[in-house]
């Protein structure tokens, strides 16, 4: 589907070329020479806008029938199933991968992690060095165990009350394995995510890599090497489909970026 912005890109480069086409053959012809080439220089460009105006009529009726199409693809795929929805950014990053798990019929436990695991307590980090013995705050030491225990715990159950009451992560609902784990990079995700905390998720059998735009690049790659799946176009209907295919049994490489193999599984 083509994006509005290029329709109105195609409209300017048109009437540029109109104005350039007009300026030339007013130095080149006289008189009814150039009214008759200006004549179906403005035909070609009505044809034009017209054309690109039914794209977009077209486009939109293919955005609505994707829209339309999503709760009839996805609905009660994972009834009876449990997901743990870890979020790189903030709960809200997470809104309508939430709804879409829900319509799925699957029990949600969210998990979100504002801030690459750095806690948002004032004493926080203190907190976290003295539970762990550490003699001095090392906060990529403080990190890479937030990681582990992290990755750990989400398997069988809750995010560990150390994580939740230094705010290092936000959790919501109730946990209940055995738990799916989709990995989820919102568009709030802080551009410097540990790599221990990638890595640490990407190891855990089960999860499910979840990104679009920039954010695709960190976080698709580890998990892909790793053989799990992947969805890059989460922001897009086949993406959020894609992602409940995933979890439904239906593992792959999925999106539009490089190595994907598929918008949805093959038949």
């Amino acid at each position: 589907m083509i994006e509005p912005r290029w329709h109105a890109a195609s409209l300017a480069a048109v009437f540029l070329s109109l104005a350039l086409g007009i300026l030339l053959g007013s130095t080149a012809l006289g008189g009814d020479g150039l009214a008759r080439r200006q004549e179906l220089a403005v035909r070609r460009i009505e044809a034009d806008v017209a054309h690109l105006r039914q794209e977009e009529a077209d486009n939109a009726a293919l955005r609505q029938f994707a829209g339309e199409a999503l709760p009839w693809i996805i609905g009660n795929r994972l009834r009876g199933r449990a997901v743990t929805l870890v979020v790189l950014g903030t709960p809200s990053a997470a809104r309508d991968v939430i709804s879409d798990l829900q319509l799925a019929q699957a029990s949600v436990y969210l998990v979100a992690i504002p801030a690459g695991l750095a806690p948002a307590a004032a004493d926080g980090w203190g907190q976290l060095a003295a539970a762990w013995s550490l003699r001095a705050v090392d906060h990529g030491a403080i990190l890479e165990r937030a990681a582990d225990l992290l990755a750990a715990s989400l398997p069988t159950g809750a995010v560990p009350e150390l994580l939740l009451g230094t705010g290092a992560a936000i959790a919501e609902g109730t946990p209940r394995p055995p738990v799916a784990v989709v990995v989820l990079s919102g568009p709030d995700a802080p551009p410097d995510a540990p790599r221990r905390l990638v890595t640490d998720l990407a190891g855990l059998p089960t999860a499910v890599a979840a990104a679009s735009g920039a954010a695709r690049s960190s976080l698709i790659p580890p998990f892909a090497s790793l053989g799990r799946a992947t969805v890059d176009d989460v922001d897009q209907p086949a993406g959020r489909a894609a992602l409940i295919l995933a979890l439904a049994g239906h593992p792959g490489r999925y999106g539009t970026g490089p190595g994907a193999s598929h918008l949805l599984p093959p038949w």
